[in-house]
């Protein structure tokens, strides 16, 4: 259920000079490092792998340009060979994440039965497992994004997905990540999705009504392990099925569970009477 996150990395390559460094070994007179303005050179020139003075062909400086993309705190890196007064220079261009200002958090229920008596909300905020905006924010600190850092990519995606664990340790089942937008102000969006209904495929003798009173799932709430499990453990010891599996389906501002059931068979074919 998990998106991948929604930033773009690119890698440009461009050489410039002579069309035989494609081919060849050349030996690099300078390395310039360009376009980086909170992320220190010493930082950019170690991920490169060569130095001054040492031979190296076009492959390995695409090889440097990935490494450098790989820190994790540029949008895009642009590396080009040059001549320069018969000199070869190595140079990489960079663009750097924006360094953050703000972070907001989209999409985190607060609880609480909306219209509902004082007695509902109380049930609801004790019953229900929620996860708050202090802990996301919590857990994207202790991986350096927060304000007056420059944003990581690398580290976003490691503390999202230690954000999903978190909900997942909350037994809650149907969250993934929206949108994530980059820039001074993060922006990040958690959709909490309620099961909004069941969806059964399989069934030739037995009839849906049988297989939804086995299924106990509440409707309009975010999805919880437990319950859909408990719900597959009835389904499959009960005497109906051999098979049963549940996979989610994102359906508009929802999630339907999709069953899928395979019928037990207790005669194959008509079995002779002895005596």
């Amino acid at each position: 259920m998990t998106k991948g996150i929604a930033i773009g990395l690119f890698l440009a390559f461009v050489v410039w000079g002579i069309l035989g460094f494609s081919q060849q070994p050349f030996t690099v007179s300078r390395i310039e490092v360009l376009g980086n303005q909170n992320v220190p050179t010493g930082e950019i020139l170690k991920a490169v792998g060569f130095k001054a003075g040492d031979t190296v062909d076009a492959a390995q400086v695409k090889e440097a340009a990935r490494a450098i993309q790989d820190l994790g705190y540029f949008v895009r890196v642009t590396p080009e060979l040059a001549v320069e007064d018969g000199e070869v220079v190595v140079r990489f261009t960079v663009e750097e994440y924006p360094k953050l200002r703000k972070i907001t958090i989209l999409g985190v229920s607060t609880g609480g039965a909306a219209g509902g008596t004082l007695w509902a909300v109380l049930k609801d905020a004790f019953t229900t497992p929620r996860m708050s905006k202090s802990k996301i924010l919590s857990i994207l600190r202790e991986h350096d994004i927060k304000p007056g850092e420059v944003l990581n990519a690398g580290k976003l995606k490691e503390a999202l997905e230690e954000v999903l664990e978190e909900y997942r340790k909350k037994d809650l089942a149907t969250v993934q990540i929206g949108q994530v937008i980059p820039g001074e102000e993060l922006v990040i969006e958690i959709q909490e999705l309620p099961i909004v209904g069941n969806s059964f495929t399989g069934l030739s003798t037995v009839p849906e009504e049988v297989v939804e009173e086995m299924v106990t799932v509440p409707m309009g709430k975010v999805g919880r392990y437990s319950q859909i499990q408990a719900s597959l453990r009835r389904l499959a010891s009960s005497v109906y099925f051999s098979s049963v599996n549940v996979a989610p389906e994102l359906q508009g501002d929802g999630v339907v569970l999709e069953w899928e059931l395979e019928e037990r068979v207790l005669l194959p074919q008509p079995q002779p009477l002895n005596g």
